[in-house]
């Protein structure tokens, strides 16, 4: 899509695009100050984003910078919390998330004259008339005329002791994003009864040496047997039971149900992943068969007013990169949106 394209499906060709000049942008100049949390939000924002993540910042920074009034209401529970470091980042690759959040909010201090943190939990979410009223469990409420599904999802891991502490250290989900750094030793990918089983393919072409556990008691097909063996990868139907760790940290071995045990330094997994969308559902917003909210190519939801940026939006792809676009592109969009209806009066 080329940027007149980008402008026209934004909304802004049908109020007219002649009249962008007088518009006025440029020579826009944010106060510079240090950006606080705040104890209590006001009773009206622009927009009220839900999540404060990648994508959350994102869709701030892009309001902020179009002098839209933003509320962040965030747990401070971001879904890769757990990860060492991000990686297939561009500009951010191999620096813990904690230090992305860092310099993101940081940068975030400089539209501080825009932009309100809530360090707090949304509980309920409607509509009232033209615009979106938000209860928050401990600050009340706050309306909008535009509202942000940022919230992410929840990663459940399987109950195989010693697995929790290498979540997101040598247990991994994704390839693409921990691939590189797994290229070498042994690795072993965990599926139950089959699931995630799309790995496999993947993790072939990054894995040097590669063992599947099954984890049931199922049959495995002879058709995937044949192309185990035929890209040489080892597999097994015994149970694995613990993950054991070295003390300086790194992966050292599973014990399988009938005591064996196998020396390996990266686990796959896919874990059973929850969309936080149930405040999206009350307000009417369809999900989509990955149960993710449906949205157009502009984040826009099925209801408008409502937009889904970064992991539950059924075009994510999981990447931090997509999550950071995802949240300029809806920015742009309600801007234009505000833009088109300020030249309506």
């Amino acid at each position: 899509m080329n940027r007149k394209e980008f402008i026209q499906n934004t909304g802004l060709i049908s109020v007219g695009a002649s009249l962008l000049p007088m518009l006025g942008y440029g020579n826009i100049t944010a106060e510079t100050s240090i950006w606080h949390n705040v104890a209590r939000p006001k009773s009206e924002y622009d927009v009220i984003v839900i999540g404060g993540s990648y994508a959350g910042l994102s869709v701030a920074l892009t309001l902020a910078r179009c002098l839209r009034k933003v509320l962040i209401i965030d747990t401070g529970k971001p879904r890769n919390r757990f990860a060492e470091q991000a990686h297939n980042a561009f500009l951010m690759d191999g620096l813990p998330p904690s230090e992305i959040h860092k310099t993101a909010t940081k940068q975030l201090s400089h539209y501080q004259t825009y932009l309100d943190m809530l360090n707090g939990e949304a509980i309920d979410a409607r509509k009232e008339e033209d615009s979106f009223v938000v209860t928050t469990k401990n600050s009340g409420e706050s309306k909008a005329s535009f509202l942000v599904f940022a919230t992410g999802a929840t990663d459940e891991l399987p109950n195989i002791k010693g697995i929790a502490e290498q979540w997101g250290k040598n247990v991994h989900h994704c390839p693409y994003c921990h691939g590189f750094e797994s290229k070498e030793g042994k690795t072993l990918l965990l599926t139950k009864n089959f699931e995630g089983l799309e790995l496999l393919s993947s993790l072939q072409h990054w894995s040097s040496e590669l063992t599947v556990a099954f984890q049931t008691e199922m049959e495995v097909p002879a058709q995937l047997q044949g192309f185990m063996k035929q890209q040489s990868i080892t597999w097994t139907t015994q149970n694995v039971e613990e993950v054991r760790s070295h003390k300086n940290g790194k992966l050292k071995e599973v014990i399988y149900a009938d005591g064996s045990s196998e020396e390996v330094e990266h686990i796959y997994i896919k874990p059973k992943t929850t969309y936080q969308t149930q405040m999206a559902e009350q307000l009417g917003c369809e999900k989509d068969d990955s149960q993710r909210l449906t949205t157009d190519d502009f984040m826009l939801t099925t209801q408008v007013g409502v937009y889904a940026i970064g992991d539950i939006s059924s075009k994510s792809m999981g990447q931090i990169i997509w999550a950071v676009n995802s949240g300029m592109l809806a920015g742009v969009h309600i801007n234009n949106m505000m833009i088109a209806e300020s030249l309506k009066k």
